[in-house]
C-alpha cells in the first residue's frame, strides 16, 4: 500500500462520526497515535481508537483499519 492509500485514517479525530467496516456508524472517543517514525524507512501503521457506536451503547477499540470512511460533516 502506498503512503497515500489510507493516509487520511492519521488524521481521525476525537469527535469524528465515521462508518466502520461493518456498516455500522460510531462516534471516535479516544485516539491512540503511534510515536513519530521516519516515513521514508518505517511505515507508520494507523493510530489505535477508542469508538462508540451509534447503533446501541456498546463502546469498543480497535485500529482505524475497521474505519471504512469519516462521515462527518464538518470534513
Amino acid at each position: 500500500m502506498s503512503k497515500e492509500q489510507g493516509s487520511w485514517r492519521h488524521n481521525l479525530q476525537t469527535g469524528d462520526l465515521v462508518m466502520m467496516k461493518s456498516g455500522h456508524l460510531a462516534i471516535i472517543t479516544k485516539v491512540d497515535p503511534f510515536p513519530e517514525m521516519n516515513l521514508e524507512t518505517e511505515p507508520v501503521p494507523p493510530p489505535g481508537i477508542e469508538i462508540l457506536y451509534c447503533e446501541d451503547s456498546t463502546a469498543g477499540s480497535c485500529s482505524s483499519w475497521r474505519v471504512e470512511r469519516v462521515a462527518s460533516a464538518n470534513r
